[in-house]
């Protein structure tokens, strides 16, 4: 990590740049603008739809439910954020609904 602050920096050269630029390029952290969270609710998310892909016409009940316990373990961590939690569920559903797979529960 570089110190900024500190009486041997040249502070010249990161004149105008912003602090996610310094963060990203000169302290090599990937992706400063998000939170470790959000990272891991985008990858969540990617994971999540890359699970629903797996669901298809050929894909039999157990599997479905299979399935729907992986992707109810990928959005729990996420259950305090409502709106990113309901958003999931209804990819699923709706993915369920196209499918003519309609949960037990």
């Amino acid at each position: 990590m570089i110190n900024l602050d500190s009486k041997n920096e040249v502070v010249g050269e990161y004149v105008d740049q912003s602090i996610e630029d310094i963060a990203e390029n000169v302290q090599g952290v990937e992706n400063p603008q998000w939170s470790y969270k959000r990272q891991q609710m985008f990858e969540a998310a990617k994971q999540y739809h890359q699970t629903l892909q797996k669901m298809n016409g050929d894909t039999s009940h157990e599997e479905v439910k299979i399935l729907r316990t992986q992707l109810d373990e990928l959005s729990t961590p996420f259950a305090d954020n409502l709106a990113y939690h309901a958003f999931l569920e209804q990819e699923r559903l709706f993915k369920e609904a196209e499918l003519g797979v309609f949960s037990d529960s």
